[in-house]
C-alpha cells in the first residue's frame, strides 16, 4: 500500500466556537513534498497579533515552538510566540507569509496545534486546559483506501472572493471544510470517501490547486499542483478522473462549490481574473470525464447560486443521472457538509435521488439553524436527469410554435405572452429594490420589481425567470400553444422529482422555485452546446423584445374622488383593470421641497387572471416615513424595499452593488442581518458584514417636468468598524407624508403618479372624507373593470 505524505489542513480538536474562528484569522499553506511536508502560516487578521504553535504526543502536555523553531515545554508561564505582526493592527490586502516550518522525523509522530490569541493570557489559559481551544492541524499521515467503498464524494471548491475578497476575510470555503472534517470524525462506518480540490482564491494557501482527502477527522493534502486555473474545464475533469481512479466506489457524487451564474456558468477563480467555467466548457469537462470513466456519475450537486436552470440541467445530463441545485441565491453557508457526510454513511443511499434528498434536508435545516431561512429566498430542486429526453421532446414542440404564435394574431398574442414574461418571477429575486425605476423603455417582472433595459444586459449576470411560472401564464385562448405549454409543464413535473421553497418565494408565486430559464439576449454562447429548441426559444424572445421596444403605450389614469363622492382634493387614481400588470407603492416625505422615496412596496398589486370585479387599493399614509441607515455617529437617508415580509435596501458596498437585508429590533429599528454583493456582474452568496467595509446608502428622489421621473443619489458612505453597530431606523412625521403609485402594462412603460403629499392622504380622527368613512383610507388606486 502506497503511503502518501500529507497533513491536516483544518481540524478541530474540540468543536468549540472560539476554535472555529481561527480560520478567519490565520491561513495555513501546506505543501507536500517527496520527503517532507512544508507549512506556511499567514496571520491575515487585524483582530489578533500573534500565532502560537505547540505539539503534543499525549494530547495533554504541550511543547511550544518559538520563532527560531526551538522547543520549550509549557511550564505555566507565558509561552513564546511562533510569529507576530510587525504592525499589530494592520491587515494587508494580500496576506503576508511571516515564516515557515518544515516537519522532520522528530515531529512525525506528534500532534501539532495552533492558536491565534491576544492577549497572551488567552494562550496560557488554553494551554492549561489541555489545548482544548487549539486547532490540531497535523496528526500522522494518510493512505489510499484498500477496498472499494459505497460512495466517493468529490468536491470541486473554488474559494474565490467567498474565501477572501475586497479587504474582508470571508472564510466561507474554510468553514465548509471544517464541517466536512467534523462529519468525518463522527463516522461509524468506513463506507464513504470524501476528496476535494481547493484553490481559486487570492487568500494565501488558496493560490495553488491542492487535492485532499478527508478521513477520521482530518484533512490530508495529497498533492499540490501549483498554479492552475480552476475556471478551465481540464482542471475539473482531471480532478474527477483522478478521484474516481484513486478512490473507487459503487456510487459517485460530484459537488461544484463557488459562485454560480446559471446559463453563464459556474466558478470564479480570482487568481485568473475571475475566470468562470462557462456552460460550453462545463459540457466539455463532462464529456472528458465520461470518456475516461465510461460511466455516468450518480449525481452532480451545485453548491452555488442560480444553478437550478434548465440549461444547466440539460448540460449536466451528459455526465450524471441526477442533479440538485437552487434557482435562487444561496446563503454563504451553503450545504451542511457535516450532516451530508454523516447521513450518507448512516443511510447508505442507493441512488442519486436518495443522495440529493439527504443534501436537500441538510441544506434546509442548516438555513433554519443559521437564521437565514426567513431572510433569504431559499429554493432547492432535485432533478431526475433520465427524464431529460421527454422534456426535450415537449420543449421542442413548445418552442417551434412560440415565435409563430407571437406573429399570428399580432397584438393579442404579444400582449398575452408579454404578461407571462413580465409576471414570471426573476432570479435573483433580491437583485432589484426598484431603484433603477427611472429607466425608460424597460421590462419589469412585476412580482419582483426587476428592471430590464430590454432583454439585453451586457456585462451583467444572465436574466433568468421562472420557467414553470411562465408556462402557467399561457392563456387558454391560444389553442394548441396552450396544450404545448401544458405538455412542457407535465414533463417538468417528471424531471423535477422534489423541490422546496420558503415563504418568501411562495408569496412571490405559489409554484415558484423549481427551475429557471435564461432570457438574456446579449449572452448566447451557451446555445451552441444545447439542443435546437433553446435556439428556437431565443429566436422567439428576439421577436418579442423587438415588439416590446416598439410599444410605447403606457397605463393612463384619471384623478378621482372615492366612489365618485364630492371631495376637495382628488386622492384616488383610476386605471382600467385589464391594462394594468403591476403597481408599486412609493412612500416617502416632502422635505425642503424635495420628494424623497423611503419605502417601495413591490407587491402592492400584480395582475390576476379572470378578474371581473373592480378593485379598491388604498394606501396607508402612515407608512410614509423617513428611513435612515445609521451607525453610532451619524445617519443617512436611504430607500428600502418591502417584498411581503422581507425588508431590503440597495447600497454600494466597497464600490460594488449590494443588497442589505434587515431583521427587526425594538423601537422602530432593524439590524443589518445579511448582505448580498455583486462582483463583476456576479451576485455572491448571502453573507454578513465585516469590519473595515464601506457602505454608501442610496436614496430615490422624484422630480417632475412633463412626467414624474425617479433618480438615485448616493449619500455619505459609512465605514463599518463594528458590523453590529450599523442599523436602520424609521422616523414618522405625518405632516410630511407623501405617496406615489408606479404602474405599468404590457409594454412595461412605467408611469409614476402622485397620490398625496403634505399629509393630505392620512385620515384623522374626525375626518369626513368618504374613503376614511368607508375603508379607513383617503388615497389609493381604483382599478375599474369598465373604464
Amino acid at each position: 500500500m502506497k503511503v502518501i505524505r500529507c497533513l491536516l489542513y483544518f481540524y478541530l480538536f474540540c468543536f468549540s466556537l472560539p476554535a472555529l474562528a481561527i480560520y478567519d484569522l490565520v491561513s495555513i499553506n501546506v505543501t507536500p513534498k517527496t520527503n517532507e511536508t512544508e507549512f506556511c502560516f499567514y496571520l491575515d487578521s487585524k483582530q489578533h497579533d500573534a500565532l502560537y504553535l505547540a505539539f503534543s504526543q499525549d494530547y495533554q502536555n504541550l511543547t511550544f515552538i518559538d520563532e527560531n523553531q526551538d522547543y520549550s515545554i509549557f511550564d505555566g508561564s507565558h509561552p513564546a510566540y511562533f510569529l507576530k505582526k510587525d504592525n499589530p493592527k494592520s491587515l494587508p490586502m494580500n496576506a503576508k507569509c511571516f515564516t515557515k516550518i518544515t516537519l522532520n522525523t522528530k515531529l512525525s509522530n506528534m500532534q501539532l496545534y495552533a492558536v491565534v490569541a491576544e492577549p497572551e493570557e488567552d494562550v496560557v489559559k488554553s494551554a492549561e486546559n489541555n489545548a482544548l481551544k487549539y486547532v490540531r492541524f497535523f496528526d500522522g499521515f494518510a493512505s489510499l483506501p484498500e477496498h472499494e467503498k459505497q460512495w466517493t464524494v468529490m468536491v470541486y471548491m473554488v474559494g474565490s472572493d467567498l474565501e477572501y475578497g475586497l479587504g474582508s476575510l470571508k472564510g466561507a470555503a474554510s468553514q465548509d471544510i471544517l464541517e466536512m472534517v467534523q462529519g468525518s470524525a463522527q463516522l461509524t462506518q468506513d463506507n464513504v470517501n470524501l476528496v476535494l480540490t481547493t484553490g481559486g482564491s487570492t487568500r494565501q494557501a488558496w493560490k495553488t490547486v491542492k487535492r485532499s482527502v478527508i478521513q477520521n477527522g482530518q484533512q490530508y493534502v495529497l498533492e499540490d499542483l501549483g498554479k492552475q486555473n480552476m475556471g478551465q474545464p481540464e482542471t475539473l475533469s482531471n480532478f474527477v478522473t483522478w478521484a474516481t481512479q484513486k478512490f473507487p466506489a459503487q456510487h459517485y457524487a460530484l459537488i461544484l462549490w463557488d459562485h454560480g451564474v446559471g446559463a453563464k456558468g459556474i466558478g470564479k477563480d480570482t487568481n485568473w481574473q475571475g475566470d468562470v467555467i462557462t456552460l460550453p466548457e462545463l459540457k466539455h469537462a463532462y464529456q472528458d470525464i465520461l470518456i475516461q470513466n465510461n460511466k455516468l456519475l450518480d449525481t452532480v450537486i451545485y453548491d452555488a447560486c442560480l444553478m437550478g436552470s434548465i440549461e444547466v440541467a440539460d448540460v449536466t445530463s451528459n455526465i450524471a443521472l441526477t442533479m440538485a441545485a437552487s434557482a435562487e441565491l444561496e446563503p454563504s453557508h451553503g450545504l451542511d457538509y457535516q450532516y451530508l457526510l454523516t447521513q450518507i454513511a448512516a443511510e447508505s443511499p442507493q441512488s442519486g435521488i436518495d443522495f440529493n434528498t439527504i443534501a436537500k434536508t441538510g441544506y434546509i435545516e442548516h438555513a433554519k439553524n443559521k437564521k437565514t431561512y426567513n431572510t433569504s429566498q431559499i429554493t432547492y430542486s432535485i432533478l431526475d436527469l433520465t427524464k431529460m429526453p421527454q422534456f426535450r421532446t415537449a420543449f421542442s414542440q413548445f418552442t417551434t410554435t412560440f415565435k409563430d404564435t407571437l406573429q399570428q394574431k399580432g397584438t393579442l398574442n404579444y400582449q398575452n405572452l408579454s404578461r407571462g414574461i413580465i409576471r414570471a418571477p426573476a432570479y435573483p429575486y433580491k437583485k432589484s429594490s426598484g431603484l433603477s425605476i427611472a429607466a425608460t423603455n424597460s421590462t419589469f417582472s412585476s412580482t419582483t420589481g426587476i428592471v430590464l433595459d430590454s432583454l439585453h444586459k451586457i456585462n451583467d449576470t444572465v436574466i433568468s425567470i421562472d420557467l414553470y411560472n411562465i408556462l402557467q401564464t399561457v392563456d387558454g385562448g391560444l389553442g394548441q400553444f396552450k396544450q404545448d405549454a401544458d405538455n412542457v409543464l407535465a414533463a417538468l413535473d417528471q424531471l423535477i422529482t422534489d423541490y422546496e421553497t420558503n415563504e418568501n418565494v411562495k408569496q412571490v408565486k405559489t409554484d415558484a422555485g423549481r427551475i429557471s430559464i435564461n432570457i438574456d439576449l446579449s449572452y448566447t454562447d451557451y446555445l451552441s452546446v444545447l439542443p435546437e429548441p433553446y435556439q428556437q426559444f431565443h429566436d422567439g424572445l428576439v421577436y418579442y423584445d423587438e415588439r416590446r421596444q416598439q410599444d410605447s403605450s403606457r397605463t393612463e389614469g384619471n384623478n378621482i374622488c372615492f366612489n365618485g363622492a364630492i371631495c376637495a382634493f382628488a386622492q384616488w387614481l383610476e386605471l382600467y383593470l385589464d391594462d394594468v400588470l403591476g403597481i408599486e407603492a412609493y412612500y416617502g416625505q416632502q422635505i425642503d421641497g424635495n420628494a424623497k422615496v423611503h419605502l417601495i412596496e413591490h407587491d402592492f398589486y400584480t395582475y390576476q387572471t379572470e378578474q371581473t370585479q373592480s378593485i379598491n387599493l388604498p394606501v396607508d399614509g402612515y407608512k410614509a416615513c423617513q428611513y435612515q441607515l445609521c451607525n453610532e455617529q451619524s445617519c443617512e437617508d436611504i430607500t428600502v424595499s418591502k417584498h411581503h415580509n422581507l425588508l431590503t435596501a440597495e447600497v454600494i458596498l466597497n464600490e460594488s452593488p449590494a443588497i442589505l437585508t434587515f431583521c427587526p429590533l425594538d423601537n422602530e429599528q432593524w439590524s443589518v442581518c445579511q448582505v448580498v454583493q455583486q462582483y463583476d456582474g456576479i451576485w455572491g452568496r448571502d453573507s454578513v458584514l465585516y469590519g473595515g467595509e464601506n457602505i454608501t446608502p442610496l436614496l430615490m428622489t422624484l422630480s417632475q417636468d412633463v412626467r414624474i421621473q425617479a433618480t438615485v443619489q448616493k449619500n455619505q458612505p459609512f465605514n463599518v468598524e463594528q458590523p453590529n453597530t450599523l442599523f436602520l431606523k424609521r422616523n414618522c412625521d405625518i405632516q410630511k407624508a407623501s405617496v406615489w403609485a408606479l404602474h405599468y402594462g404590457n409594454s412595461s412603460q412605467a408611469t409614476i403618479d402622485l397620490l398625496c403629499d403634505d399629509a393630505d392622504c392620512v385620515c384623522t380622527e374626525n375626518d369626513t372624507d368618504e374613503g376614511c368613512q368607508n375603508i379607513g383610507h383617503k388615497a389609493g388606486v381604483f382599478l375599474n373593470v369598465d373604464f
